[in-house]
């Protein structure tokens, strides 16, 4: 019986294909001859004219099309319905399946979440974590499993990871317990959290949403941030020497006198931000988004700002020696007091459109248009 059920399995679908394409067959014939009964004035056909031959009383193709019309059509929709109903049935199959699935891996990701922070807790109470030199078997045990359980983890349950052990008080910026360089934080909602004062280096948050979050005087050099949501976030005074920020979202954030020396800004969003006071040398700004944007007394020196947008930006005081400003927009920017040496590929036009601000000023001999 298995065997034959895997039979019918396998043959079902070419058997109801063949049987349509029969059905077809036999429908384009049935016109055809139709068409060619009332053309040529068939008399068996049922479509010629009217005789007095007794012949005419006979059955034609029309009368015998009469009686197989309802049978026919009662056929083909008890085909169509069993089709249709077999196909519903299939999907809402397939739905229940992938809900038992999703309700599975969420329970397993819930209980290896709780394990963690019971394995954590014995850490901490029994073996005194937080008393632990750098070089203590329990500091790598529990770095171990932090970074082993965040990949297994949702978006929620990463905050949730991340929560417990910055309220456990083992990530100081200055001397962090927990390392937690090379831990996967990609696509975590971290939105709103209060991470102030932390040491988040080298943790990879490609794609995370950390919106309004509070980053102030956090050390994230050498993470990856690109593609993160970072609209309103605080950084000030943050370490993010060398961050990946390419294609990240920091419209309107707060990054007033932090170190962002060599880091990646490539297309990133920055419009209407903070950036005053911020150390930006040799940062990488290649087409960004630097419409409206805080920089005065900014060190950008070195910087790459080809093709970036610092249409309406506050320059003033601003360090801009030997930066790359090919094709930046510089249209409205006012540049008071800033500094221009060596700038390179910056021409002439491009300093026109900076006139609109009544107090723009370039310092004589400081700069040779290209």
């Amino acid at each position: 019986m298995s065997k034959i059920h895997s039979w019918w399995q396998k043959a079902r679908r070419p058997l109801a294909i063949t049987l349509i394409n029969l059905f077809f067959l036999g429908l384009i014939v049935l016109i055809a001859l139709v068409m060619l009964g009332s053309l040529f004035q068939w008399q068996w056909t049922g479509f010629g004219p009217e005789t007095s031959d007794p012949k005419q009383h006979a059955k034609t193709l029309w009368d015998w099309l009469q009686l197989l019309i309802i049978p026919a059509v009662l056929a083909i929709g008890g085909y169509v319905f069993n089709l249709t109903s077999s196909r519903n049935e299939q999907k809402s199959t397939q739905v229940r399946d992938q809900t038992e699935r999703d309700i599975a891996a969420d329970n397993q990701r819930e209980a290896a979440l709780q394990v963690y922070v019971d394995k954590m807790s014995e850490l901490l109470l029994d073996r005194n974590l937080r008393g632990s030199e750098e070089k203590d078997e329990v500091r790598k045990i529990a770095r171990v499993r932090t970074l082993t359980i965040l990949p297994r983890l949702d978006p929620a349950r990463k905050r949730s990871i991340i929560e417990f052990i910055y309220e456990a008080d083992l990530l100081d910026k200055d001397k962090p317990i927990l390392n937690l360089r090379g831990a996967d934080l990609r696509e975590a909602d971290l939105s709103y959290i209060d991470l102030s004062g932390a040491n988040l280096r080298g943790i990879n948050i490609h794609r995370a949403n950390l919106s309004g979050a509070d980053l102030r005087d956090v050390n994230l050099r050498g993470s990856k941030l690109n593609g993160a949501i970072l609209r309103g976030i605080d950084l000030n005074r943050a370490y993010l020497f060398g961050v990946d920020f390419s294609g990240a979202d920091l419209q309107g954030a707060r990054l007033s006198d932090t170190n962002l020396s060599e880091a990646q800004l490539i297309n990133a969003n920055l419009h209407r931000a903070s950036l005053s006071g911020a150390q930006l040398i040799n940062a990488n700004l290649h087409r960004a988004n630097l419409n409206g944007v805080q920089l005065n007394n900014t060190n950008l020196s070195g910087a790459f700002l080809r093709g970036a947008d610092l249409s309406g930006a506050d320059l003033q005081g601003a360090d801009l020696n030997d930066a790359n400003l090919n094709n930046a927009n510089l249209s409205g920017a006012n540049l008071s007091g800033a500094e221009l040496r060596n700038a390179r590929n910056i021409t002439v036009e491009q300093l026109h459109k900076t006139m609109s601000h009544p107090e723009t000023a370039i310092p004589d001999g400081s700069l040779k248009p290209s």
